[in-house]
C-alpha cells in the first residue's frame, strides 16, 4: 500500500516507463554479474523444445536410434545396450533408458563451446552418428558451431569407399576361432596417381576379447561367462592377411556389401562414437560377429541383421543373415591361403613332376630335370616356391633355413622365361563358401526298428556345427565340429513306453586332412559324449580320441578314405567296476559325396573292449546315406550293427529312417 501511496501522483504511463527502464538495468546487471545465465537458459530453452517435439514423434522407440545404441533385446523383454563403457552414455540410466539418452543427448548437443576446455569431449564431436540421424527427424535449431578437430582429422585419414565382410575359415589350434572368425575391411578410396588400388593397404576392422589368462581351462570358461572385455581395433588389412592366410593356412572369404556413400558416412560415424567402447565378451552370443552386424545395423535404418540371432551366433551363419538381408547381394571372392596355393599347383603336376618335387625337398637342393621341358619345369619349381612360402609364413617370420635354396629356385625359375598365371581362387570350391552351408543347429525325428522286432521313435537336437553326413557344401570336407548334442529315444516294448538319453555330445572333433607327402598332415578325432551300451542299461559317458590318415580319390566321385588308431575310456556310473571300460581299436571310414544332394558314409571300428573285468572283441558298423536336395531339410537312412564277442555273441541291429531340420 505505501508503494501505491508514494507513488500515486505518477500517471500510470510514467510508472509503466519507469518499469521497463527497472527491468532494462536488472537486466544489464545479470548480463554483467552472471554472464552464462542467459546462454544456459537459452540452451536449456531450446533443449527442451527438441525434447518435447522428439518425444511427441516417439523417436525414442526408433529401431534406428536403438541401433546406434547398440541396444538388444533380453530373454524377458527388456532392452538393453551391449556397451558397457559408461561414458558412452550420457544419462545415467541410458544404457536401459532410450528415451533418457535421447533426452540427456539433445539437452548436450546445446551446451555452449565456451563450457568445454577440450572441444573433442563436446557431444557434437563424440557422437556424431546421433547428431546425424537426429537432425533428419528434428528442427536442430540454433545448435552451437562446435568444431571437432580429433574427429576431422580422423575422417580425413579414414577415407573409405567399400566395406567388406571376411570370413576366415575354422582354425582348430585356437578354442575362439573353432568356428571361424568374421572382420571387416574397409576398401580405401584410391589415391594413387595412376588409379591403382593397393588392397592389402586397405584397413581391417575387427572386433575380439582380449584375454586375461593363458590358462586353457580358464580361458574357455572366461569366454563362456563373459569374463574377458571385447574391443574394436583398426589395423592395416596387410596384418590380419598375415595373420590367417599366411600364419593359420585360413581361407578369407571377402563379402562386398552394396552401401552407399551415406551408408559408410554412417558406418564411420557410429564407429568413432563405439570405436573406443569395451563390451563383455561372451564366445557363444556377444562375439566378434554379432557386434559387427549391430555395428552394420547402426549404418542403415532399413536392415536388422542383429535381430536375427537372439542366443546363440555362429559367424558362418551371420555370413548367410547379411546375404539374405542385403539387397542387392553381395559379390564375393575368396583369398586363398598359402597353403590352398600350394595345394591348387600339385593337383595338375604329373606323378613325374610329384616325385622331382619330393626329392629336391629331400635334398634341400634342386636336382637335374633330366628329360623335363621348360613348360614341364615351370609349375613344379612354382610349387617349391609355394612350398617354401608355407613353410617360412606358418611360422611367423623367414628363417635362413631356405634362403640359399629360395635363391637357387628363384634363378633357375628366372631362366624359364615361361610366365605362370594360376587361377588359385578357381582351384577353390566356390560350394565350400560359407553363405551356402546348412544352419548350424538342427533338430531331428527318427523311426526306426531294433533287432527286427522292437520299434522306437529317437529326437534330436544338436547346438552346433556340422557333420559329415550333413553334405559338403559351404563346409568342406575336412573338417567335422559338434558342440551340443542330444539324442532323446522312445522304446515300445509291448504295452510299455520308455524315455531315455540314447546319446549325447558335449564335443566333437574330426579332422581329415588329404595326406600329401611333403606336407605329412595327420588326421585325428576327439569325442566327449555319451552312448547307451546296446547290451545293457546303461548310458556309458565316454572320452575318445585316434590318430590317422586321410585320403582323397576324386576321380570316383568326391571319395574320401581315412583311417585312425583309437583309445577310449567309459565311465558307466558308480554301480559298476572301478575301470568301467576301456578300448583299443581300429577305425576305419569313408564318405562321399556322389552329387550336392546325394551323400553317404560309413564307419567300421574294431577292437578289444575291457568290460566287466575281461577283454571282449567288439565291433561296431555303420552306414548312412542322406539326400539334401530340400532346403534346410534332409532324408536319410542309417544302419547299424554292434558286435560283442562274449559266449553268447551279443548282436545289436538297427535300422532307421530319419529326417533333419538346419536353422
Amino acid at each position: 500500500m505505501r508503494f501505491l501511496n508514494k507513488y500515486s501522483h505518477i500517471s500510470f504511463s510514467k510508472f509503466y516507463l519507469y518499469e521497463k527502464l527497472s527491468i532494462i538495468c536488472f537486466t544489464w546487471v545479470v548480463f554483467a554479474c552472471f554472464p552464462s545465465f542467459v546462454p544456459l537458459y537459452a540452451r536449456d530453452s531450446l533443449g527442451e523444445s527438441i525434447w518435447t517435439q522428439a518425444k511427441s514423434k516417439v523417436l525414442h522407440e526408433n529401431k534406428y536410434w536403438k541401433s546406434i545404441l547398440f541396444y538388444e533385446k533380453k530373454w524377458l523383454g527388456t532392452e538393453e545396450s551391449v556397451v558397457d563403457s559408461p561414458n558412452f552414455f550420457l544419462a545415467g540410466n541410458g544404457k536401459i533408458s532410450s528415451a533418457e539418452e535421447m533426452k540427456a543427448t539433445i539437452y548436450a548437443f546445446y551446451q555452449e563451446a565456451k563450457n568445454f576446455s577440450d572441444l573433442n569431449e563436446h557431444a557434437q564431436c563424440r557422437f556424431p552418428a546421433r547428431l546425424k540421424w537426429l537432425g533428419t527427424k528434428l528442427n536442430l535449431k540454433d545448435l552451437p558451431k562446435i568444431s571437432c578437430p580429433d574427429y576431422e582429422q580422423w575422417r580425413q585419414e579414414v577415407i573409405v569407399k567399400d566395406i567388406s565382410v571376411v570370413f576366415a575359415s575354422n582354425y582348430l589350434n585356437n578354442p575362439a576361432s573353432l568356428f571361424g572368425h568374421t572382420f571387416l575391411r574397409l576398401h580405401k578410396k584410391k589415391r594413387d596417381s595412376a588409379n591403382q588400388e593397393y588392397p592389402l593397404l586397405d584397413y581391417a576392422l575387427n572386433f575380439a576379447a582380449n584375454p586375461t589368462t593363458q590358462n586353457p581351462f580358464l580361458y574357455s570358461l572366461y569366454g563362456l561367462i563373459g569374463k574377458f572385455k571385447g574391443t574394436f581395433s583398426l589395423m592395416p588389412y596387410y596384418i590380419k592377411v598375415q595373420e590367417y592366410n599366411n600364419v593359420e593356412s585360413r581361407n578369407l572369404w571377402e563379402y562386398l556389401l552394396p552401401f552407399s556413400e551415406d551408408d559408410i558416412d554412417s558406418f564411420l560415424s557410429s564407429l568413432w562414437e563405439v570405436g573406443n567402447q569395451t563390451m563383455d565378451y561372451y564366445y557363444f552370443d556377444e562375439n566378434c560377429s554379432y557386434i559387427l552386424l549391430m555395428l552394420l545395423d547402426a549404418s542403415r535404418s532399413d536392415i536388422h541383421l542383429a535381430e536375427e540371432f537372439s542366443t546363440f551366433v555362429i559367424p558362418s551363419d551371420t555370413i548367410k543373415s547379411v546375404i539374405r538381408s542385403l539387397s542387392p547381394q553381395p559379390d564375393f571372392k575368396v583369398r586363398p591361403s598359402t597353403l590352398t596355393k600350394f595345394q591348387s599347383i600339385l593337383t595338375h603336376l604329373t606323378q613325374k613332376q610329384r616325385s622331382w618335387l619330393n626329392k629336391a625337398v629331400s635334398l634341400g637342393k634342386l636336382p637335374d630335370f633330366q628329360s623335363f621341358q621348360k613348360s614341364e619345369q615351370a609349375p613344379v619349381l612354382d610349387a617349391l616356391l609355394e612350398w617354401l612360402d608355407f613353410k617360412e609364413k606358418a611360422r611367423g617370420d623367414k628363417t635362413s633355413e631356405f634362403s640359399e635354396f629360395r635363391n637357387q629356385i628363384l634363378k633357375s625359375r628366372a631362366s624359364l622365361g615361361v610366365t605362370s598365371n594360376y587361377d588359385y581362387q578357381g582351384q577353390i570350391n566356390s560350394a565350400y563358401g560359407p553363405h551356402l552351408g546348412h544352419g548350424g543347429q538342427k533338430v531331428s525325428v527318427g523311426l526306426g526298428v531294433r533287432n527286427w522286432k522292437r520299434s522306437y521313435l529317437d529326437m534330436g537336437w544338436r547346438f552346433s556345427l556340422h557333420e559329415f553326413s550333413d553334405g559338403f557344401t559351404g563346409y568342406g570336407d575336412d573338417l567335422e565340429i559338434v558342440m551340443g548334442a542330444i539324442n532323446i529315444r522312445a522304446n515300445r516294448n509291448k504295452s510299455k513306453l520308455t524315455l531315455n538319453i540314447q546319446n549325447y555330445t558335449l564335443f566333437s572333433v574330426m579332422s581329415l586332412p588329404e595326406y600329401d607327402a611333403l606336407l605329412k598332415s595327420p588326421s585325428w578325432h576327439f569325442h566327449i559324449e555319451g552312448n547307451r551300451d546296446p547290451f545293457s542299461t546303461f548310458l556309458e559317458h565316454e572320452a575318445t580320441g585316434g590318430v590317422g590318415l586321410s585320403f582323397k580319390f576324386s576321380s570316383l566321385a568326391h571319395l574320401k578314405f581315412y583311417g585312425f588308431v583309437d583309445m577310449g575310456l567309459g565311465y558307466l556310473g558308480p554301480d559298476n567296476k572301478e575301470l568301467n571300460s576301456a578300448f583299443i581299436a581300429g577305425h576305419l571310414g569313408a564318405h562321399v559325396a556322389v552329387n550336392k544332394k546325394l551323400m553317404s558314409q560309413w564307419d567300421i571300428i574294431g577292437g578289444n573292449k575291457y568290460f566287466n573285468e575281461t577283454w571282449h572283441k567288439f565291433m561296431s558298423l555303420e552306414s548312412s546315406i542322406q539326400y539334401l536336395g530340400f532346403s534346410n531339410w534332409s532324408l536319410g537312412v542309417k544302419i547299424g550293427a554292434n558286435y560283442l564277442y562274449t559266449d553268447e555273441h551279443l548282436w545289436d541291429k538297427n535300422l532307421s529312417l530319419i529326417t533333419s531340420h538346419f536353422m
